[in-house]
């Protein structure tokens, strides 16, 4: 039996063992058969359809470089590294499972007395040549989302230092104005009017201002203090 059609026939022997291997993985710790399984079965599928598929000597040197052509956009491959990541997989634990299907695959299609000669060896080559590609996306995909949470990791750090260091120079305006300044004031119900009172006795010091934002208000703060 070639091996495109043992892996077609042999599907749930082949995701037992992926799945049985995947439980070992401390990160896997609890989970249940389809997360264990994630994308497995789509990746075997898509490696018997491409076992099945003419391809060029330059198509087959891109694809063990790991840059094949894709049709999806989103190939199961890239879908399962970026699940693996979301379920805080290190990268060399989403590279033992491809390391680990690729030793499976073998053995029991070798069991099942696969084909000798020039036939397994071509097949062997393109297998390889799929794992190989799928790992790179698979790969792909863990560090691109890696790098985008990083970034936004990033972002959230200047933002809160932003945040913090606003709040100094508010706590410090203020401290400015506690301790430089011994008069109380008063303010109209619709925040118009400032009267100054004397901090004593709460009489008026001085006559009502209408013009304070301005005296009193920084240009970068009038417009939320007004508001």
């Amino acid at each position: 039996m070639r091996l495109a059609d043992f892996i077609d026939h042999h599907l749930e022997p082949l995701l037992n063992d992926w799945q049985e291997f995947a439980r070992t993985i401390p990160a896997a710790h609890g989970f249940d058969v389809e997360r264990l399984r994630d994308d497995a079965e789509d990746m075997l599928r898509t490696i018997a359809a491409d076992l099945r598929t003419e391809q060029s000597a330059a198509q087959q040197f891109a694809k063990s470089q790991g840059r094949g052509a894709r049709e999806a956009a989103d190939s199961a491959a890239e879908a399962h590294g970026a699940a693996r990541y979301a379920d805080g997989f290190t990268l060399p634990e989403l590279a033992t499972e491809y390391r680990a299907l690729r030793a499976t695959v073998i053995r029991q299609w070798g069991a099942a007395g696969g084909p000798s000669g020039g036939q397994a060896y071509d097949d062997l080559v393109r297998f390889n040549e799929a794992i190989d590609q799928a790992l790179a996306e698979s790969i792909a995909r863990f560090e691109r989302d890696w790098a985008q949470d990083r970034a936004r990791a990033e972002d959230d750090r200047r933002r809160l230092q932003e945040t913090h260091r606003q709040l100094q120079v508010g706590e410090t305006r203020l401290r400015a104005l506690v301790t430089a300044s011994t008069a109380v004031y008063r303010m109209s119900a619709d925040w118009r009017v400032m009267h100054e009172l004397d901090s004593e006795t709460l009489a008026p010091t001085a006559g009502p201002l209408e013009d304070w934002p301005e005296k009193y208000i920084l240009d970068a703060d009038r417009p939320t203090v007004l508001a």
